[in-house]
Order: C-alpha cells, then sequence, then structure tokens
C-alpha cells in the first residue's frame, strides 16, 4: 500500500514538473521573442544616431565653410 502512494507521488511530482517545464518553455519564447523587439529598435536607433551624426557633419562644414 505503501509503495502505491510513493508511485502516486512520484507520478503527481513529475506532472509538475512537466507543466512548469512547459510554462518555463512559453515564458522563454516571449522573452526571446522580447528580445529580439528590443535589438531591432536599439538597431534602428543606432540607425537614425548615425544619419543625424552625418547631417550634424554636413552642417557644420557648411557652417565653416560660410566663416572661412
Amino acid at each position: 500500500m505503501e509503495s502505491v502512494t510513493i508511485v502516486e507521488k512520484l507520478s503527481q511530482k513529475i506532472e509538475e514538473l512537466m507543466k512548469r517545464y512547459e510554462e518555463m518553455k512559453e515564458e522563454n519564447g516571449r522573452l526571446k521573442e522580447e528580445l529580439a523587439a528590443k535589438e531591432a529598435q536599439l538597431q534602428k536607433t543606432k540607425e537614425e544616431l548615425e544619419l543625424r551624426d552625418l547631417e550634424m557633419d554636413e552642417i557644420i562644414k557648411k557652417i565653416e565653410n560660410l566663416i572661412g
């Protein structure tokens, strides 16, 4: 009788672990998607910053040409 209880407890623990595993797997997928979106936004922001730096350099050159 006691061995059946142990088997049942083990079975329950395994089910709980499998459920938790699936939950963690889903959360991991969501976090990967979120990270990818943030990386894409970061790349876009870097590109915009580089473009603005180029624009600033052009403006500075024009000002220097007007002054000099």
